[in-house]
């Protein structure tokens, strides 16, 4: 579980590199991690831009021209971002 200065390291890189970047997909392992589907945060998501990368705590806050991704880094510990096509995988 990483701690409060880890969180803020991820979270000045992820805004280095990724803000700007449209999202193209979005997947994940296990749809229970996922709220309120899968499905429905894909159709809300896919196609906005990613504007900004904050952290209240240990969650990590992306936020996008028109919403906003919620990620406790302390429990789902893996992001993927990729820079090519900027996925984002929960």
């Amino acid at each position: 579980m990483p701690e409060l200065p880890e969180v803020e390291t991820i979270r000045y890189d992820l805004h280095k590199v990724f803000s700007g970047y449209q999202i193209k997909d979005i997947s994940g392992n296990t749809e229970k991690m996922t709220q309120p589907s899968l499905k429905e945060v894909k159709k809300q998501i896919i196609g906005l831009i990613v504007q900004n990368f904050r952290r209240r705590a240990k969650l990590l806050i992306v936020d996008l021209n028109k919403n906003f991704i919620l990620a406790n880094i302390a429990i789902c510990s893996l992001l993927k971002f990729w820079s090519i096509s900027a996925y984002i995988i929960p």
